[in-house]
């Protein structure tokens, strides 16, 4: 399991590693907000600001509702030439953590 999903901070990483001996892998280290460039980081907090859509009978996670999107990016002042890029950022991210939801959906035990 990797440390971000274990909620271990870089600091925190960085300290066992002191306190253990080992060499930091760059492979380990977790990912923060601060380490992305600014446009990974204003498609993130745009993507936080949607609301997530869920099927209602299964529980499955659809992802984020994209309606009202052109709102958020007026609110944000986003340019017209940039929300092409940062839509694509936001349906990968939205990708990658609807799989992720689902699995660990299905890998829960029915109550």
């Amino acid at each position: 399991m990797q440390n971000a999903e274990l909620g271990v901070t870089k600091e925190q990483y960085f300290e066992i590693c002191e306190a253990t001996g080992e060499q930091p892998e760059e492979k380990n280290i977790p990912v923060e907000f601060e380490d992305f460039c600014a446009e990974i980081q204003e498609a993130l907090t745009i993507y936080a600001t949607l609301q997530d859509k869920w099927e209602g009978f299964n529980g499955l996670y659809l992802g984020k509702e994209l309606i009202g999107i052109k709102d958020i990016f007026d609110l944000y002042d986003i340019p017209k030439q940039d929300r092409i890029f940062l839509l694509n950022i936001i349906r990968l991210v939205d990708g990658i953590r609807s799989k992720n939801i689902n699995n660990k959906l299905k890998e829960k035990p029915a109550a």
